[in-house]
């Protein structure tokens, strides 16, 4: 029986369950899949990245931290910092005025790890454009768990950064707490990461009217009903339609939880395209 809503197969790619593996034969034999996707039960974000956008991360403070472009930086406060993220983001960008900058890392901001939200870095990051044309891979928000729970990072509108940064094409954020996404076009964006305790059903609608023509690897940690997910199966179906993101081949819904289908999505996916 077609469930409705679901026309043809045009999902490109599948979600797997770890400890199901019969029913992601049973759906990879019916459907044309392009790649598998593993959904992870748990994501504590105990360690920071080591590499991000295919580059050996560096935290950068000093001058001399500068080690060239072949290298991701990492722009982040310690508590009762004396110095703000822009004093040190601008001795960063001086370095890198020759040779460009291709991934940047911002962890704890100007008010963070009091719980301040980012709309004064995403401000600070839109000022300063003429000097990250280059950029191609930005994290907004890499914090631990020990520095800060990912349920207290409070994060802002970020589409000002992706308007105001054309060729950018990796996007990672984390932290869902007062995130929004108003309407933007990207045309470059290719892979676009969301972390969050929860993921409200409103910000889905909000990234759903966006438009992404290059996207290919789409990651959302949906989160739990504790920390503000509130959504059900029919607010992913446009993702599973097909004709948002025609260029997607990567999906992943994460969730911590998967005691019930209202708070494990990804199981009602699962169960979804098995109906279909």
């Amino acid at each position: 029986m077609r469930r409705p809503g679901l026309p043809g197969l045009t999902i490109p790619t599948i979600i797997n369950r770890l400890w199901k593996p019969e029913a992601i034969q049973s759906v990879s034999t019916r459907f044309p899949i392009s790649r598998s996707l593993f959904v992870d039960p748990a994501m504590t974000f105990e360690t920071h990245l080591e590499t991000f956008a295919g580059l050996p991360v560096i935290d950068f403070r000093e001058n001399t931290d500068w080690q060239g472009p072949a290298h991701c930086y990492r722009v982040h406060l310690q508590y009762e910092d004396p110095e703000s993220v822009e004093t040190i983001l601008d001795r960063l960008l001086a370095q890198a005025q020759d040779t460009g900058l291709k991934a940047l890392i911002i962890g704890a901001w100007n008010g963070a790890l009091e719980g301040d939200d980012s709309a004064g870095l995403v401000s600070s990051l839109v000022s300063r454009v003429g000097h990250l044309a280059g950029l191609k891979a930005l994290f907004l928000g890499e914090m631990t768990f020990d520095e800060y729970e990912i349920s207290w990072i409070n994060q802002s509108d970020v589409s000002p950064v992706l308007r105001a940064l054309p060729n950018l094409e990796e996007f990672y954020v984390r932290g869902g707490t007062r995130l929004t996404f108003s309407q933007v076009e990207h045309p470059h964006l290719r892979t676009l990461v969301i972390q969050a305790g929860g993921l409200s059903r409103d910000l889905l609608r909000e990234l759903f009217a966006c438009r992404f023509p290059a996207l290919q690897h789409l990651d959302l940690l949906l989160g739990t009903e504790d920390y503000g997910f509130n959504g059900e199966v029919e607010d992913l179906l446009p993702l599973l339609q097909g004709t948002l993101f025609p260029r997607l081949k990567h999906l992943g819904l994460r969730s911590e939880e998967h005691t019930s289908e209202l708070q494990s999505p990804c199981n009602l996916v699962c169960r979804l395209l098995l109906e279909k």
